[in-house]
């Protein structure tokens, strides 16, 4: 847990940087080996470089009991930006935690997402992604003490919704 809090503390510190050039919000919808998948998040830019802090949660999916909520950390940089489309490449990180009835379990997704945004004006963007990764998993049964893991391929396609609300 204080792991998440000073990474969470880094983002903000970084955020109140003289300069961060844009502030976004943005909402990401899409579909992984995992499952259906809502990401609603907080990004800031400064020349071409991205950084995002979020929450990640599941919908439909067929590997969590209780339908937790994860954290997600992505740094990203845009190429080839123009007015109204740009290209963005990402690296991310995301990590759920369950306490299942017997066994404790971590999921942890890392990828690469490649992106195209379109912006329409200058305070929205619609944002179309591909990406591939890798997700391990780790349980350890209560009762027992044993340990499982298991790391398997992962691919991701999403789209998503982009409002920014500073420095344009």
């Amino acid at each position: 847990m204080i792991y998440k809090l000073i990474i969470l503390s880094f983002f903000i510190g970084m955020s109140t940087n003289v300069l961060a050039q844009k502030h976004n919000i943005g909402l990401r919808t899409g579909y992984n080996r995992v499952g259906v998948f809502f990401n609603p998040n907080y990004q800031f830019e400064a020349n071409n470089h991205l950084l995002e802090a979020g929450i990640k949660a599941y919908g439909y999916n067929l590997f969590f009991e209780k339908q937790p909520v994860g954290f997600r950390l992505a740094y990203g940089y845009h190429f080839l930006g123009q007015v109204q489309f740009s290209f963005y490449t990402s690296l991310n990180f995301n990590s759920f935690q369950e306490q299942r009835s017997i066994s404790k379990l971590l999921l942890n997704e890392i990828g690469v997402v490649n992106g195209l945004s379109y912006n329409p004006s200058q305070k929205w963007s619609f944002r179309q992604e591909i990406g591939f990764g890798f997700v391990s998993t780790r349980s350890k049964e209560i009762n027992t003490n044993n340990i499982y893991s298991s790391a398997y391929f992962n691919f991701e396609i999403s789209f998503g919704l982009v409002y920014h609300f500073l420095g344009m």
